[in-house]
């Protein structure tokens, strides 16, 4: 490579890179200052399987689930400057990696998120560099739209919480619906 492609290649790394810093950002209208929400009326399990189902949908790769949480992550093909940028000569392509921890509170279910990329996935040599300032407004959005979600049960007492079921429908897609509880006999109706 001659000298003047190496300068210009440098330039435009060092170009991109200045756009790929993070910026300082005002901090979210929540307690904690980064993305939360609180569900009422759910279990953790119902928004954890609620979680997987809406990452699965979107094509993201499940890293890990716990009692208190979800790891998502998808790899950054197709993406000149993520790889520019975060990639290395071990593994030139960077995950996008979405961290979702859940525990319950008095009020609900409360879901934080975190949004990482990481150099060099799986292997011994990962580099994380924490994206969640930079994207907060977007996490935030997709918390509320989790929310909204649950806000069927909202009206239920807190001690009648509904499990969720989430099944795949015909034609691709998943349906998520409160687990009914058994049926009870109704009046027929008249004709």
């Amino acid at each position: 490579m001659s000298l003047l492609r190496r300068l210009v290649l440098i330039s435009i790394m060092g170009l991109l890179a200045g756009c790929a810093a993070p910026q300082q950002q005002q901090r979210l209208a929540t307690p904690s200052g980064n993305p939360e929400i609180v569900v009422p009326n759910a279990t953790r399990k119902a928004v954890i399987d609620r979680i997987v189902a809406s990452k699965l949908e979107k094509g993201m790769q499940i890293k890990s689930v716990s009692d208190y949480g979800v790891v998502v992550g998808k790899k950054m093909d197709n993406n000149l400057m993520a790889s520019l940028v975060y990639g290395s000569r071990y593994d030139s392509t960077p995950e996008g990696r979405i961290t979702y921890s859940v525990v319950e509170v008095p009020e609900g279910i409360r879901v934080f998120s975190r949004t990482e990329i990481v150099t060099n996935p799986g292997s011994a040599f990962e580099q994380v560099s924490d994206f969640t300032q930079n994207l907060s407004g977007q996490m935030q959005a997709e918390l509320e739209s989790l929310r909204a979600i649950f806000d069927g049960n909202r009206n239920t007492p807190a001690d009648t919480k509904k499990e969720m079921t989430c099944q795949g429908k015909e034609g691709g897609g998943i349906e998520c619906r409160p687990i009914s509880s058994p049926s009870r006999p109704t009046a027929p109706t008249p004709n």
